[in-house]
């Protein structure tokens, strides 16, 4: 009797570190998860920047063409 319960808290003992493990693999793929997705912020931010400077470009070539009309 005394061998079956230490196999069983072997088996215990092995099932709680498996756990154990997969619970850290899944922190770290959060934590991976969670930097892509601050990464992903950043570029949406710096996508809207460039898409605001290229309207203010596109609105300043609508106003030279305006005034090339003007004197031609």
């Amino acid at each position: 009797m005394s061998a079956h319960f230490t196999l069983s808290g072997k088996i215990k003992q092995v099932g709680i570190l498996a756990l154990n493990k997969i619970s850290y693999q899944l922190s770290a793929i959060s934590y991976q998860l969670s930097a892509i997705s601050y990464q992903l912020s950043a570029i949406s931010y710096q996508l809207s920047a460039i898409s605001y400077q290229l309207s203010a470009i596109s609105y300043q070539l609508s106003a030279i063409s305006y005034q090339l009309s003007a004197i031609s």
